[in-house]
């Protein structure tokens, strides 16, 4: 997870809050808990002080009705209080009646010690019967209840009389708070040190999420950097492999499997022996920490041409790795082949356009003289033989001065949407008594009908490929003769598919075939095997291909026949019987 800086501020300004909160809530829970610590321990100094007073009012109350005189009564019930104060938590112990007159007080109370209630305190005293509170006494707090006992009578033991004295009087018992002050004290002191401890953790929590969040914010970075690296190797044209010290292949990318022909995972993991000897050599002579575009190596590979670059250099821990970069320039071949060509074929246009019209004229001249002669001697031999053969080779020279001037004019192709099999049934009526006097049978396989291209040139390509077809059947019939392997049916089959984004249409014939050598010269002008060809046929068909941004590919072997195949781009509107038998038949239903 990744957090952006505004995010991050966020989060600590959130964090902070919630601390400030947390600190607020725990202040306040730390307060209200103090406040009802302080009430339990008044509470529970009411209940003692009422247990002290109930305890004197019973003493006082059984000291008069045992018959004491005032002296003696007095006296004990101070002997009472001293034994009663002995405990420590007693300030003062007094008995005062209605009037706040002081009847009995504790023998240490002097001054300000005692209670003295002022008008609110008497008259809550009065309604409720009894007073509770902090007051100052001597300078020092202390706690106070003030409870009221029920009216007494006394009788008087020295005759048949009975004295009845009633009155309503208080006991006032005065607590010290110094226990409750030190128990107070030390409570608050622990929720004053358990509030700091949960503050400090709470600090530390913030600063440990800070730091965690930050870890996870580089760890973020870090996992996106990986991964858009990975992506990134993985989206380069340009193949990556990667070979550890033990000459295995560590990692590999999908350009790589693609350049070697092989199914993407297949190389992890494999040796380094089983590359292709270039590779292996380009590896095996790496340098160490070198990009010098000298270290670029080319090969073929696989019928691409790759250039090559290794370098080694040490790995993450310190053991050695070489990386290979492979970069598959074959269509930069493909396209300094195809300038080459280009050039080639106008240097030839200007050399034709410079030439032909010196050569036409004269020509012209030389075959009109040559008809003359072939008629002038007419059944006279060899006159008559030289004549002939003098006119045959003069239409044959206009023939190539006429192919020379196709091949050297640069033409827009007009492309019409030819149907291929009335253009076949005109190139078989042309051909009709060659290819019956050669005895060769013409088939024809169209899936597709129609394609885009310029009628004329496609006319002219496919004649020159069925009279090289011929030509080829014609060598083979010769040489299987002169073998003794026996006859074989010539044939010529003209075929057209869809391939891709392409139209195909195709020529092949089970003639004579071709050899490596010459199906690499195949396409240059003037090349030729045969012993009256011009050596332009081909030439012109890769023009014609080149003009309709298409492709001329030849598959071919020794003794095994030819196959031809033009490529032309699909255009959309009627590329297969399918649809134009649909076309056909919507316009027929429109009529």
């Amino acid at each position: 997870m990744e957090f952006s800086s505004r995010g991050r501020r966020n989060v600590v300004i959130f964090a902070v809050l919630a601390l400030l909160m947390s600190g607020f809530t725990l202040a306040a829970s730390t307060w209200q808990v103090l406040r009802q610590q302080e009430a339990i321990s008044l509470q529970h100094m009411g209940i003692s002080a009422r247990s002290i007073a109930k305890a004197v009012e019973n003493s006082y109350k059984r000291g008069l009705l045992a018959g004491l005189d005032r002296a003696e009564f007095w006296e004990r019930l101070r002997e009472l209080f001293m034994d009663v104060e002995t405990g420590g938590d007693i300030r003062f112990i007094e008995i005062f009646d209605d009037q706040g007159l002081r009847l009995v007080v504790s023998p240490e109370g002097t001054g300000n010690v005692f209670f003295t209630p002022d008008v609110e305190q008497a008259r809550e005293m009065e309604e409720k019967g009894e007073w509770r509170g902090l007051i100052q006494a001597g300078g020092e707090p202390a706690f106070v209840l003030a409870l009221r006992s029920r009216p007494w009578e006394r009788r008087h033991m020295g005759g048949r009389h009975r004295l009845v004295d009633r009155r309503s009087v208080f006991v006032a018992v005065g607590m010290s708070l110094d226990m409750h002050d030190s128990m107070y004290r030390s409570f608050r002191n622990n929720a004053l040190l358990q509030g700091l401890y949960i503050l400090a953790a709470a600090v530390f929590l913030l600063f440990m999420s800070l730091a965690l969040l930050s870890r996870r914010s580089l760890a973020g970075k870090a996992l996106f950097l990986e991964r858009f690296q990975a992506r990134l190797l993985d989206s380069l044209p340009d193949g990556i492999l990667t070979v550890g010290r033990d000459q295995y292949i560590q990692a590999a990318n999908p350009a790589a499997h693609e350049l070697l022909a092989l199914a993407e995972g297949e190389l992890v993991g494999r040796s380094a022996e089983d590359l292709p000897e270039p590779l292996r050599r380009c590896l095996n002579e790496a340098p160490l920490g070198s990009l010098s575009p000298l270290d670029w190596r080319r090969a073929e590979v696989l019928g691409r041409q790759l250039e090559m670059l290794a370098v080694a250099f040490k790995g993450e821990h310190g053991e050695p790795v070489t990386l290979m970069l492979l970069h598959n320039r074959t269509p930069l071949r493909d396209l300094e082949r195809s300038l080459a060509e280009a050039e080639k074929m106008a240097a030839i246009g200007a050399l034709a356009a410079g030439v032909a019209h010196e050569i036409r004229n004269p020509l012209a001249a030389l075959r009109g003289f040559a008809q003359y002669f072939a008629k002038r001697f007419k059944a006279c031999l060899p006159e008559e033989e030289y004549a002939g053969t003098m006119v045959r080779e003069a239409d044959r020279l206009n023939r190539v001065v006429t192919d020379l001037l196709y091949l050297a004019r640069a033409k827009e192709p007009a492309l019409t949407l030819v149907d291929l099999p009335l253009l076949a049934a005109e190139v078989e009526s042309l051909l009709r008594f060659d290819l019956e006097r050669r005895q060769t049978v013409l088939e024809c396989d169209f899936s597709l009908a129609r394609l885009q291209a310029d009628a004329d040139a496609l006319k002219q390509t496919l004649l020159n490929l069925v009279l090289n077809s011929l030509d080829a059947l014609e060598e083979y019939a010769v040489q299987a003769e002169e073998q003794g392997w026996g006859r074989r049916e010539a044939r010529i089959v003209l075929r057209s598919r869809i391939q891709e984004r392409w139209a195909v249409l195709e020529v092949e014939d089970n003639g004579a075939g071709m050899t490596p050598e010459q199906e690499k010269r195949v396409f240059e002008p003037f090349f030729t095997s045969k012993a009256k060809g011009t050596g332009l046929g081909l030439a012109l068909a890769h023009k014609t291909m080149y003009e309709h941004g298409g492709q001329i590919r030849i598959r071919s072997a020794p003794l095994r026949g030819c196959a031809v195949s033009l490529f032309f781009p699909r255009q959309a509107e009627g590329n297969s019987m399918e649809d134009s038998a649909a076309k056909d038949a919507g316009q027929e239903k429109g009529k």
